[in-house]
């Protein structure tokens, strides 16, 4: 009889001595099954055995001695590379793998495969393969029956199996990762999110990949050319903290992200809008300045810092006006998040070319903030491109309400030595123009410090030239808006405002550097221009 076959009818044998030595059913089916597969092995690879009974003793009492003391590392891994080259081959051809990969590769591989395991089936296959553990004590420790055990096993096998066959492409993040940027519109949780969620580059690319189409974990790893047990967490965390969606066992990304070729798209239809209308707003611009320079109340501004905050005041303004023209969503409806939180990601940004960044809309600032003084100060500020702020962009560690502190103290007291947080910012602060030298070499603030009252005539005046906008060019702004909206993936909800504001978003400072081309002001490209007013009330 063929050696091959032979070894067959020792099975009962071998099943009463691995019961002996194990007293357990599962254990035992274990040692034989390992024993016959190695014994297979053996013959496959041409070894002559004289005495098959002999020899299939003494592999099962070297498996036993495995089971007892923990199998190292190499064994653990042959036993899974084995058992995955026998699924579903009826003439148990070991060679055929083989072929196709040396066998050291085909261990990299085994553990590639095992690693992007979805974690039920991973969890099984680790036990049963890798620990040893029957299926019995499995199904214990999982809470599972052994039918759900057994069935997991079995998947888990055909999906390695399945991982061997598929030639799965690498995304260019694993290699070249992308950089998102997510703005933030409502009330965040507690912990600040949900940008307190997405803290680094793995993060960001994830919500890249599962954007424009749902995906697996182990879909996500692979093409990140990472494994599923470093994904499974980060997947989870952002899906918890609804950044991410799930649809059966697929992921996707929950928030519209606008990329850099869509961002410098949009700005070449912004300038032709303004370059098209520009002659109809020019005197309502004009005059609007004009009502600033009469009320003596933005004296510490020069005309670039007049019509840049004019031209962002009002188009806040004008923003309302648009809002219920496109019917956008409000925040009395932003979905309530975990933590107490409420809100949309009105973008994410997908910026490849640096370029890109100074295309992006301005961000607007404005705090409410308790010093010890009697006075309660709030910050008003604009982190643009012609004024970057001291907190968002220059890599300096301060709030804005703190900057606001300190300033309104040194406004207060002239001569006071700053407190040393403060003292080795100074220089950077009279870079941005927040603080200026005197004739004496003293230093003064350099941005508006106004009363309540003041405050409120200025709202007065940005209201009043917002309603002469919109009854200027209101018509041509909604068409063109309309024209040019994003289409967002399907599975996206709540649709984020930002998909109809493309369009508008940053118009306002092109208004003013358009303004700088008609010789109107004149913006040094070497300057910083702080928007920024402190209000004491």
């Amino acid at each position: 009889m063929d050696n091959v076959q032979s070894i067959f009818k020792h099975a009962d044998t071998l099943y009463k001595m691995a019961y002996r030595k194990t007293n357990d059913i599962h254990d035992a089916e274990d040692l034989v099954q390992e024993t016959l597969l190695s014994t297979l092995i053996t013959l496959k690879k041409g070894n002559e055995i004289e005495n098959i009974k002999a020899y299939l003793i003494k592999v099962l009492k070297s498996k036993f001695c495995d089971l007892v003391r923990g199998k190292n590392k190499d064994i653990v891994i042959n036993r899974l590379e084995n058992l995955n080259l026998f699924i579903d081959s009826d003439d148990l051809d070991f060679g055929q793998m083989n072929q196709k990969s040396p066998k050291e590769d085909v261990k990299v591989l085994l553990r590639r495969e095992l690693a992007n395991l979805p974690k039920i089936y991973r969890d099984v296959i680790v036990q049963y393969y890798i620990d040893g553990k029957p299926v019995g004590k499995i199904a214990t420790s999982l809470e599972l029956s052994k039918g759900t055990v057994l069935s997991r096993l079995d998947m888990g096998r055909k999906m390695i199996r399945e991982g061997f066959e598929k030639n799965d492409m690498i995304a260019d993040n694993s290699y070249k990762p992308d950089r998102l940027s997510i703005i933030c519109k409502g009330i965040p949780g507690l912990n600040k999110e949900p940008l307190s969620v997405v803290t680094n580059l793995i993060e960001e690319n994830i919500l890249i990949l599962a954007y424009s189409k749902p995906q697996t974990i182990r879909e996500i790893a692979v093409k990140m050319g990472l494994t599923s047990v470093f994904i499974e967490e980060l997947v989870d965390k952002m899906y918890k903290n609804e950044l991410m969606s799930k649809r059966m066992n697929k992921y996707y990304t929950n928030f519209l992200i606008i990329r850099d070729d869509q961002i410098n798209e949009k700005q070449t239809i912004k300038e032709e809008f303004i370059n098209a209308n520009f002659s109809k707003v020019k005197s309502t611009i004009t005059d609007l300045v004009k009502a600033y320079s009469n009320s003596n109340i933005l004296s510490k501004y020069n005309e670039v810092q007049l019509y840049s905050y004019g031209m962002l005041s009002v188009f806040q303004l004008v923003l309302n006006f648009i809002s219920e023209e496109l019917n956008l969503l409000k925040l009395e409806d932003y979905p309530k998040r975990p933590n107490g939180g409420k809100w949309v990601i009105h973008a994410g940004y997908l910026i490849k070319d640096k370029r890109t960044w100074a295309n992006l809309p301005p961000l607007f600032y404005n705090s409410d903030f308790s010093t010890n003084q009697p006075n309660e100060l709030v910050i008003e500020e604009w982190n643009t491109n012609i004024g970057t702020t001291f907190w968002l962009g220059n890599n300096v560690s301060m709030p804005p309400g703190e900057k606001a502190r300190h300033l309104f103290r040194l406004h207060k007291e002239k001569d006071i030595l700053l407190d040393h947080e403060i003292n080795y910012l100074i220089p950077k602060l009279v870079e941005l123009g927040y603080l200026k030298n005197d004739e004496n070499d003293k230093l003064s603030v350099n941005i508006p410090i106004i009363s309540a009252n003041d405050y409120e005539t200025l709202k007065e005046i940005n209201s009043l030239y917002a309603n002469k906008l919109i009854n200027v060019i209101g018509e041509e702004l909604i068409t063109m808006l309309k024209q040019n909206q994003i289409e967002c993936p399907k599975d996206i909800n709540p649709v984020s405002p930002c998909s109809k504001l493309i369009c508008f978003d940053g118009l306002s400072l092109i208004y003013v550097k358009k303004a700088a081309k008609e010789g109107m002001i004149t913006i040094d490209s070497n300057r910083n221009y702080p928007i920024s007013m402190i209000i004491a009330r």
